[in-house]
């Protein structure tokens, strides 16, 4: 089941940065949300549960829609395999990342306009924090998955290559053993006494 995992986020990079997106943003919007909800409970007297639920899913579809279709196409045609070869490439993915998170905050505060109302400006500001500060940890995290998911393909690579070997292995150990049991057979014996006894005639004849 986890290996089937690896293989699908190792061979899609929407699923990968998905799955990044989801581990980050869960835990973050919920956090977030849950402060949100807390302050208007006390301050303006809202239902905590209403607020909670508007802005978890108020903001985090937001969030990852805005996220996915500004880090993919960054990801497919500009950073490509290069920050795997370079340290560099880590900090401009993390420095792109930090500043996609504007976007995302604001696409947040739409979402939970859509879902909810306006909020004064300090609270609404969180949002946008939130977001560059999740979006760092998104960068960082998915960092990290890339070169485990190029130790995956590695070792991968490298089980192949042993199973490739054995496999010519355990073929010649079988050719091996028919020939010897061919050799060990009585019909093999009688053709060679034929064979040394036409070897001998031939010979005597010469």
């Amino acid at each position: 089941m986890f290996e089937k995992f690896l293989f699908r986020i190792t061979d899609n990079l929407a699923e990968r940065l998905l799955v990044c997106g989801l581990v980050v943003t869960v835990p973050m919007g919920f956090t977030g949300a849950w402060l949100g909800a807390a302050y208007n409970q006390v301050y303006e007297g809202v239902a905590f549960q209403t607020v909670l639920t508007g802005l978890f899913f108020g903001g985090m579809p937001f969030v990852l829609l805005g996220g996915l279709l500004i880090l993919y196409p960054f990801e497919r045609w500009i950073v490509r395999d290069r920050a795997m070869q370079s340290w560099k490439w880590v900090f401009i993915r993390l420095l792109f990342y930090m500043l996609a998170g504007i976007p995302e905050g604001y696409a947040t505060g739409v979402g939970i306009h859509l879902a909810l109302w306006d909020f004064p400006r300090i609270v609404e500001s969180v949002f946008y924090v939130q977001a560059v500060i999740g979006s760092m940890t998104f960068g960082i995290l998915y960092s990290l998955v890339e070169r485990a998911v190029a130790e995956f393909r590695k070792r991968e690579a490298a089980y192949k290559l042993q199973i490739d070997s054995l496999r010519i292995e355990i073929d010649q150990i079988k050719r091996e053993k028919q020939v010897q049991e061919i050799v060990e057979t009585d019909f093999f014996t009688d053709l060679q006494q034929k064979a040394q006894g036409m070897r001998q005639r031939a010979d005597g004849a010469s």
